[in-house]
């Protein structure tokens, strides 16, 4: 099993968004974050499919850090530990036309001023040395933000900015592959790597959620591909009568099952709470014969009983 942090994952925040899109109706500046959510994801997940391409023996490549520097939080989206050297990188999936303009950033479109991309890189490597420094590490840092979308351009850049445009990205790539002075990976690098995680904080203290509540969300289950609702087809399948997409019936209520645990980690998988969370259903004896099978029963009673997953801790 790869571990989380050896390949991008959605976090909380954008998988809460993504459910919430489908059952509820979300406000125009929600729209905004979840969609600038999404780009950022998407950006993190293109460049690790070009490390998978090119990949090195001797580099750990970490996603998705988030640590505190006393009471700062900061977020990493990319670490390359190499045998001796720390790569930070910060990805953009920025579209359009920029330009730069006495060290400022621009649209070009509209000409209007963004946040520059290298005061947050700078910010980041401070923050990172600080903990590698606690760690009793003092590796050197070399800092990069990647452009990852093709469709960006940007103008009047200087020579010497530690960025990396999209059509550089494979022979950046390169660059780091033949830097190596190491075939293998070191029981140092492994060290610095489990030392790094075991720090992580899984949940932003900034994430801006919507208020919601089960009772005013829709209920079903809904489709993999397109996020429409699924319906029953035949006597053991679901269908999209969107996009066509198909699969049984224990494959989507599982999933129906995980996105409830993701909304209402404080609430109770119960029979009567998921066969009204899929609504599908008529009777409630396929829900329970379900839940029987993949989860674990807690309780002495029917009216008492509720299930966990196989490795959850009761609260």
């Amino acid at each position: 099993m790869i571990h989380p942090h050896y390949q991008p994952n959605p976090p909380q925040e954008l998988q809460i968004f993504k459910h919430l899109a489908s059952r509820t109706n979300l406000s125009i500046e929600e729209k905004l974050n979840f969609e600038k959510l999404c780009k950022g994801y998407e950006g993190e997940v293109e460049f690790y499919q070009v490390l998978q391409k090119n990949p090195m023996k001797n580099w750990i490549d970490l996603h998705s850090l988030r640590f505190f520097d006393g009471t700062t939080e900061f977020q990493l989206d990319h670490l390359i530990i190499c045998p001796t050297k720390v790569y930070l990188i910060e990805m953009k999936n920025y579209e359009g036309d920029y330009f730069i303009q006495n060290g400022n950033w621009y649209t070009a479109a509209r000409k209007k001023e963004i946040r520059n991309p290298l005061h947050q890189l700078k910010r980041s490597e401070i923050m990172l040395r600080h903990q590698l420094q606690e760690l009793g590490y003092n590796h050197p840092i070399e800092s990069f933000v990647i452009f990852i979308n093709p469709a960006f351009t940007l103008y009047q850049a200087p020579m010497d900015l530690p960025i990396i445009l999209p059509t550089q990205i494979k022979r950046f790539v390169n660059q780091l592959n033949r830097s190596g002075t190491s075939s293998t990976i070191t029981e140092h690098q492994k060290r610095l790597t489990n030392l790094l995680i075991a720090r992580n904080r899984k949940q932003s203290a900034y994430e801006k959620l919507p208020q919601y509540h089960f009772e005013q969300m829709k209920k079903g289950i809904i489709c993999h591909l397109c996020t429409n609702f699924l319906s029953i087809h035949g006597r053991k399948k679901l269908i999209c009568e969107s996009c066509g997409y198909m699969e049984n019936f224990y494959t989507g209520v599982l999933r129906s099952i995980l996105e409830f645990q993701c909304l209402f980690p404080n609430k109770k998988i119960t029979v009567n709470t998921i066969h009204e969370w899929c609504e599908l259903f008529q009777t409630k004896s396929f829900i329970r014969r379900m839940l029987k099978k993949y989860l674990i029963s807690v309780g002495t009673s029917r009216k008492s009983t509720y299930y966990i997953f196989e490795g959850e801790r009761e609260k």
